[in-house]
Parts: structure tokens; C-alpha cells; sequence
């Protein structure tokens, strides 16, 4: 770990004190200079005589005028999100067509002529990135329709698996992987300008994905057997710098990897630990630090299929089970390694985490019917179970139900779905998280692919 540090001390560069603590080895930035325009006015007010009001009005309209442009100016280099916009791939008469739809309702946007797959909205929900089956490339859009460009990959692109974060959590770029011939590539794509750049890479053929809380770090995670020839690696990539730091460590797991907040850990469930690679075996929620590149096990006794870190880093909030329950909602204590129930969620359930992390969303089968069925909710840790929406169509494909990126509505689905991507003639509902406003937003003329749903 000295030699990782070493690295980065040679970069000069700042690091998050809560993971390269020593890092932090410089000097202060000098102070910026003044600024003469805003400056000048205000010493001259300041010596007015009080006689002077005329001249003394009309220098605090200029100063009043001149803060109006600065905060114009300002507030028009950075996005600020607008009403959260639903992106859906739908089919008509064969004809494929991507659009977007506000929560609010109103006519679709069109964002895409053609059948697009792998479609991923930001977490401000200002920019959408998909794959288009007419050209096989990756573009990327506005979720108003407006500033489409294709981002240039002379790789194959690896993009939306569920595991991935494709967006940084901050929005300004996306990240995927690019397959070359014997290698693969880390591209990383800006949300408004520019091609995109390639961080080169040795990696499983097939690793885990995952953007810090910073928005500046990568966790690349491997996925291979023990047994493969593949070259495993375990690395943390500085998005800024391009550099890569190989970990002792391999985090090979089938759940997560989640950040904790402050960036210090990782979490994800795995098969069994052994000292050079994951092995099939009793499940443990596996805790990695990076500042130390340890990883330490807490040997669980139930299935986990999702999990998040309470705001505190301190619990693993768990949902344990499987799809045809039962499933239930617990806390793992990541220093005693203590656990408990929270709540139960039912039997035959697809649950999906808010983006806030602190609320769940899940779809339960009604009492003897395997088509019916409603929609509940939890917000932790003290929240107890709602339902707020009923008779909705049963689980179908992976992540739904789905959270807007500020965890204000949800979004379900009714009517009959037979499995395939263009077999459903239903409707997309949305209900705001209290269970007020529920109202169709895309209706079944749409002929929604339900896998290719995002916001």
C-alpha cells in the first residue's frame, strides 16, 4: 500500500482524506486577487459624500446590475435539473422510436429514431446515454431532445449491465467498458461536449463496475473462477489522472459492490474467501477497506440479493431472499457483524432501492394470485411498511419498480406482459412515494419494450 501511496503523492494531486489520509502534503493555494469591477464600485461608494445620493443610487443600481450578470453567468455554465423525465423505448408497427416523457405528463419527446437497448438516464435526469441498433453505436442526448451526438468507441461497447454504474453520481459523465481485441478499455464520455476518453486496461473479461460518492473514482471489481488464466484484477481508477492502482485484494462479488458514503469502503456478497480468490461456498457480506486493502467477512445465514449503507457507514441495510419469497428487510451491524430484521416484504417480490439509499420500493403478490398484485414501500430506519398503489402487474423484467432520480415518484407498470420485449400492450403508471398523484403516464398505444425503461 506504501508504493500506492507513493503514486499518488507523485501525481500532486489531492486525494479524499478519509482513504489516502497522507496524501494531504502541501501547501495552501494563494489567495485569489480581488476583482477590480465589483471592488472599484464599492470603495467609491464607501467615500461618497452623504450629500451625494444621486451618484449614490445610481452606483448601487450598477452593483445590483453587475451581481445579476454574475449569477447569470454562473448559473449558465452548470445543469440544473428540470421536472424528472421518463425515457422509454417503444415499438409501432415495427417501427422502434425512443422518447422521453415528463412526470408532469404531456406529449413524448422524441430523442431517437430507431430501436435502442441499454438505455440509462443520469442521476439528474438532464442526460440519457443508449445503444442504437440502426448504427450499433453509442449515443448520448438530452432528455429534452435536444443536443444528440454519437460518442466515438473504435471498441466493442459493454454497456448496462445491471451492476454498472454507468453514471457518476455527480452527472457529468458516463463511464462504461470497451472490448479490443485482447484487452478492454475504461471509456469515460463528458454529458455535454467531447469524445470520449480510454483509460487502457488488464481486466477480467467480465468485471463489476462502480462510480465513488465523489464522482472522480472507480471501483473495478473481477468476476472470473479461481481457476480461470484470465488475469484478475481488483483497481481503483482516477478518472481525472487516468491512473490505476491495483489492489492486493480481490472483491469478487456477486452482490455490489457499494461505496460507503465517506468513500472509505466497499461492500458486496460473496461466495466464500479464500486468500488468492473467491470460491463457491456459505455467503458473506464482505467489507473491504482501501485505505488499509484489507477485506473482512461476516458469514451470513440468509441469501442476500440487494443491499445499501445507512447514511452513517456504520449498517449494511440488506434485502435477503429470493424471487418467490419469503424476503425480508434487515440490518448488518458491519463492526459486530450483528444482524436483525427490519421488516418482512412478502412472498414473489421484485424490490428496488430509491437513489437515496434510505427507501424501498417492492412489488408483492396478492394472497393466492400469481398475476395481481401491489405496490409497497418502506423508508428506513424507522419507517414501516405502505402500500400505496394496488392491482398493478405482476414482476416481470429486472428493476422495476423504478425510483425517479430524486426519489419523489415511483413508476409501475399495468396490464399483461407475455415475457418478450415487445409483448407488452399495458400502461406505465407513476405514484408519488407517499402514495398521492397516481396517474397513467405512458398508455398502452405506446407498445412499451418494458426492458427499456429509465429515469
Amino acid at each position: 500500500m506504501a508504493e500506492l501511496r507513493a503514486r499518488f503523492r507523485s501525481l500532486d494531486r489531492i486525494a479524499a482524506p478519509d482513504v489516502w489520509a497522507d496524501v494531504e502534503e502541501r501547501s495552501a493555494a494563494a489567495a485569489p486577487e480581488p476583482l477590480a469591477p465589483v471592488g472599484a464600485p464599492l470603495v467609491l461608494l464607501g467615500r461618497l459624500r452623504p450629500q451625494d445620493r444621486t451618484l449614490r443610487l445610481l452606483l448601487v443600481v450598477a452593483l445590483i446590475v453587475l451581481a445579476l450578470i454574475v449569477v447569470a453567468l454562473i448559473g449558465g455554465s452548470t445543469r440544473t435539473p428540470g421536472p424528472p423525465r421518463l425515457v422509454f423505448s417503444s415499438s409501432v408497427a415495427g417501427a422502434g422510436r425512443v422518447y422521453a416523457i415528463d412526470a408532469a405528463g404531456g406529449p413524448a419527446v422524441p430523442i431517437y429514431e430507431g430501436t435502442a437497448y441499454r438505455i440509462h438516464v443520469s442521476p439528474d435526469g438532464s442526460h440519457v446515454i443508449f445503444q442504437g441498433q440502426s448504427d450499433g453505436g453509442l449515443m448520448m442526448s438530452r432528455t429534452d431532445g435536444s443536443a444528440r451526438r454519437a460518442l466515438k468507441d473504435p471498441g466493442e461497447p459493454v454497456l448496462g449491465r445491471a451492476w454498472e454504474s454507468i453514471w457518476a453520481p455527480d452527472s457529468h459523465a458516463a463511464a462504461w467498458l470497451s472490448s479490443r481485441a485482447d484487452r478492454q478499455a475504461l471509456m469515460i464520455a463528458d454529458a455535454e461536449v467531447g469524445d470520449p476518453r480510454s483509460i487502457e486496461l488488464a481486466l477480467d473479461p467480465d468485471p463489476r463496475l462502480a462510480w465513488a460518492p465523489d464522482s472522480v473514482h472507480l471501483a473495478l471489481l473481477g468476476r472470473t473462477a479461481c481457476e480461470s488464466t484470465t488475469k484478475r484484477i481488483t483497481s481503483i481508477v482516477d478518472t481525472e489522472t487516468g491512473l490505476v492502482l491495483p489492489m492486493g485484494h480481490d472483491l469478487n462479488a456477486h452482490v455490489g459492490p457499494v461505496w460507503s458514503h465517506h468513500r472509505s469502503r466497499l461492500a458486496g456478497i460473496v461466495a466464500g474467501e479464500t486468500e488468492t480468490c473467491i470460491r463457491m461456498g456459505r455467503r458473506q457480506l464482505a467489507i473491504w477497506d482501501i485505505a488499509s486493502d484489507t477485506i473482512r467477512s461476516i458469514p451470513l445465514d440468509v441469501e442476500v440479493i440487494d443491499l445499501a449503507w445507512s447514511p452513517d457507514d456504520r449498517t449494511i441495510w440488506a434485502i435477503s431472499g429470493d424471487l418467490g419469497g419469503p424476503n425480508d428487510l434487515r440490518w448488518i451491524d458491519v463492526e459486530t457483524g450483528e444482524m436483525g430484521k427490519i421488516a418482512h416484504l412478502g412472498d414473489g417480490i421484485a424490490a428496488k432501492w430509491a437513489r437515496g439509499g434510505t427507501k424501498v420500493a417492492w412489488i408483492e403478490l396478492g394472497a393466492g394470485s400469481s398475476d395481481v398484485a401491489d405496490l409497497w414501500t418502506i423508508e428506513l430506519p424507522n419507517g414501516l411498511p405502505r402500500r400505496i398503489a394496488r392491482d398493478i402487474a405482476r414482476p416481470g423484467p429486472d428493476g422495476w419498480p423504478k425510483w425517479s432520480p430524486t426519489d419523489e415518484w415511483i413508476a409501475f407498470y399495468r396490464g399483461p406482459w407475455d415475457g418478450l420485449p415487445d409483448g407488452f400492450h399495458g400502461s406505465i403508471w407513476i405514484v408519488r412515494s407517499d402514495g398521492s398523484d397516481e396517474h397513467v403516464l405512458v398508455d398502452a398505444r405506446s407498445s412499451v419494450n418494458l426492458f427499456e425503461v429509465d429515469w
